[in-house]
């Protein structure tokens, strides 16, 4: 058995760590476009809306209307 810096695994614990946090920043916001009461979250974060999630949501129509150009197939 060798032994290894530990600041190597706090680093490596640092970048998982981050990677985590982005992908739950965008997780989010997917469950927030399928949410039938998050509408007036999406409609000031226009920016962070998944369109392919908020297709789903049955009181999306107007956002998606209103964004033909974002959605895509």
């Amino acid at each position: 058995m060798t032994n290894r810096p530990i600041y190597k695994l706090v680093e490596w614990m640092k970048e998982i760590d981050d990677k985590m946090e982005e992908i739950y920043k965008y997780s989010k916001w997917d469950y927030i476009s399928m949410n039938i009461n998050g509408i007036d979250i999406l409609k000031e974060n226009k920016d962070k809306i998944n369109w392919m999630s908020l297709s789903l949501n049955e009181n999306g129509y107007e956002l998606l209307k209103n964004n033909i150009d974002k959605i895509y197939f």
